[in-house]
């Protein structure tokens, strides 16, 4: 909603600026996709991968709100559509593997429809935000256009913060239960053997 009037207005770019960053969102999204399409397999913290595409999508949103040069800005839009794309192959492919198939065609489809409708509302309200808040805040963000892509960026950022949190189990590794441990245990102690050495029997 708020791409096109930020090109022209803040960054002062012509429509082929204007190409140009709908050109970089468009190679970033498909870059992301496709990049977890090709490791998607090789990948099982699938939460944890996208916890972090929506921090990555996020913080470049932020530093594209700030750019004052459509270059620069094309290339943070092109950093936040690869994290989009990731984010996006890795949420859905979780969301198909945990829910069960009964109930997987009803889930899919609320989520579309809550998506629809996060999307018109955004639409009708992206404009109206930046009129209100347009001078309330000093420096760069005097721009009520910065401000609600600096915002939104925040947003999303935060979000994926969140879902980091939540998995954060993920992300040190999943702990040890008795059997791997006593497994690895066992192994440890037949390489002592091989090298000549016998550990003292415990009493």
């Amino acid at each position: 909603m708020l791409g096109q009037p930020y090109s022209e207005q803040v960054l002062s770019a012509s429509d082929e600026g204007y190409g140009l960053v709908l050109t970089a969102l468009g190679l970033g999204v498909g870059g992301g996709m496709m990049v977890m399409t090709l490791w998607g397999r090789r990948i099982t913290r699938r939460e944890a991968f996208f916890g972090a595409g929506l921090v990555v999508t996020g913080v470049s949103i932020v530093f594209a709100g700030l750019s004052s040069h459509v270059g620069a800005a094309a290339g943070w839009v092109f950093i936040a559509g690869a994290g989009t794309g990731v984010a996006y192959v890795s949420g859905f492919t979780q969301l198909h593997a945990a829910v069960t198939d009964d109930i997987r065609g009803r889930t899919f489809a609320a989520l579309f429809a809550a998506a629809r409708l996060a999307l018109l509302v955004s639409f009708g309200l992206a404009g109206v935000a930046a009129a209100a808040v347009h001078g309330a805040l000093p420096g760069l963000l005097s721009n009520g256009i910065r401000t609600v892509i600096v915002f939104a960026g925040l947003t999303i950022a935060a979000a994926g913060g969140i879902t980091l949190w939540s998995v954060r189990e993920q992300l040190g590794g999943e702990p040890l239960d008795e059997e791997a441990y006593r497994t690895l245990q066992e192994a440890g102690d037949a390489l002592t053997w091989m090298r000549g050495y016998r550990p003292p029997e415990e009493v």
